[in-house]
């Protein structure tokens, strides 16, 4: 992730105008610099070398123009000719910033801010966007360490030395025992949300030297770990990061891994994290935890296997080809019973049908198939099939 001139912009709303360039907005800013006396006249042939580069933000008083403002275009195109960012002005002593050079930061889509704040101090500025633009590169990095333990996730004969260094460069403070909590956003996060939330997460009960949260393809992910002696509340733990986190959002989809005797096995725990919210968002929102999954958590293991695939289809093909044809809702239909625990009642109700709709499509189902829901073994190849189905639509999510 990269911060921007966008981002720089609304961190500061209320306190800039944006004098110029306003097309520049995408501009990335890698570093922060102040120009002082470096241009004035006099002295900028005078220095070997001046602290203006690609990529930079750059904010000035321009104390020195106080007598001449034209020297501040000529500024402006020495620091679009250095390849920098963006300029703020603070404006303490209310200079006409000539129209020319406005024009020229219009055509270079070169952003430049203007600021009478009292309450913009340079130094501030430049630790919180310097701190904001290092955050940001180590979220970066936080994102490609996850992407490498789900790959080791793949290799069940992994090398765990291998497993142990990614584990280590994610946090050296892990404790033995770990879980891992993802809660995907419906909207990527913004770096500054983000950087919000980090900032109540330093402030509350989940944070410690053991946990990491990180921003993790566009939603939130908390690693836990603790010491096998520590008694842990998952409960609590997860009360905590619904309230401090997600603003106690109960709709709010949430995945939770099952907790694991060791960190060596916190690829799997991300992996579960992950299948456990494409699941509770498949489902309508909710926290869902791996463990908890019974069957399913079994079949992830083996839904895209050839074998796996060509069942599921031999057995429900039928019948979405029927629905494709006629708008029948078998399928639906035979979702809902085995979802209401087999009560052709509560399936009714699901679907807003009588209970004789229920069972006739039922029946139907069972012609097609040649599988009937009222012979045990046979309801179970149907069940089987649909959790099939479902687990390779909760795969493609992850």
């Amino acid at each position: 992730m990269i911060f921007s001139m966008s981002d720089f912009y609304h961190l500061y709303e209320g306190k800039l105008t944006i004098a110029a360039g306003s097309g520049g907005l995408v501009r990335p800013v890698k570093s922060v610099g102040i120009l002082d006396y470096e241009l004035m006249p006099g002295l900028k042939n005078k220095y070997q070398r001046v602290n203006f580069y690609d990529d930079q933000l750059v904010l000035s008083t321009f104390l020195y123009t106080h007598d001449d403002p034209y020297y501040i275009g000529e500024a402006i195109r020495y620091l679009v000719g250095k390849g920098t960012s963006g300029l703020v002005i603070k404006n303490v002593f209310h200079l006409q910033i000539p129209e020319t050079a406005l024009r020229f930061a219009n055509a270079r889509n070169y952003p430049v801010f203007v600021t009478t704040a009292d309450d913009f101090f340079f130094d501030e500025v430049v630790v919180d966007v310097v701190g904001r633009i290092e955050r940001l590169s180590s979220a970066v990095e936080m994102e490609r360490l996850i992407d490498g333990l789900r790959e080791e996730a793949r290799d069940p004969s992994r090398d765990l030395t291998h497993t142990r260094e990614l584990v280590g460069k994610l946090n050296p403070s892990f404790l033995r025992e770990c879980l891992v909590v993802w809660a995907p956003s419906a909207d990527d996060l913004l770096a500054d949300t983000f950087l919000e939330l980090e900032r109540v997460f330093r402030k509350g009960e989940l944070y410690k030297a053991a946990n990491v949260f990180l921003q993790y393809r566009g939603g939130v992910m908390l690693i836990a770990s603790w010491d096998p002696l520590e008694d842990v509340d998952v409960d609590r733990m997860l009360h905590a990061f619904r309230d401090e986190l997600l603003s106690h959002e109960e709709t709010a989809v949430v995945g939770v891994s099952a907790r694991h005797q060791t960190t060596d096995e916190l690829p799997e725990a991300i992996v579960e994290a992950l299948l456990s919210a494409e699941v509770a968002t498949l489902r309508g929102g909710m926290t869902v935890r791996y463990d908890e999954l019974g069957t399913l958590s079994v079949l992830f293991g083996c839904a895209s296997s050839p074998a796996a695939r060509a069942f599921e289809r031999r057995v429900l093909e039928p019948l979405r080809v029927h629905d494709a044809e006629t708008n029948a809702r078998l399928e639906e239909t035979l979702k809902a019973y085995l979802e209401a625990d087999c009560s052709m009642v509560e399936a009714g109700c699901r679907l807003g049908q009588h209970p004789n709709t229920v069972r006739y499509r039922l029946d139907r189902v069972s012609a097609l198939t040649g599988l009937s829901y009222r012979v045990p073994n046979e309801l179970e190849q149907l069940r089987m099939a649909e959790e099939l189905a479902f687990c390779q639509e909760v795969l493609i999510g992850i």
